[in-house]
């Protein structure tokens, strides 16, 4: 009878040990879900960002090739 109270108490402890590791896995688990959700949504931003500069900088692009245009079309009219 002592022997299967010892053996009930070590497998109780067992449980109770796997039931806060498990516990301890759920919590690593959602703090790592929630990192990737902020990590997503800066990524989008940056993304985002990174798209407007990209406009941005077509366009100015564009503006400097229309200003050499002009710049050109002055000179030889200027001649």
């Amino acid at each position: 009878m002592v022997l299967f109270d010892q053996e009930k108490l070590h497998i109780n402890d067992e449980i109770e040990s796997l039931k806060r590791e498990n516990q301890s896995i759920k919590t690593r688990y959602r703090d790592v879900d929630n990192k990737i959700l902020e990590l997503t949504t800066r990524n989008d931003g940056l993304k985002s960002k990174i798209s407007i500069y990209e406009i941005r900088l077509h366009d100015n692009e564009d503006n400097d090739k229309r200003s050499q245009n002009e710049i050109a079309k002055l000179k030889r009219d200027i001649q």
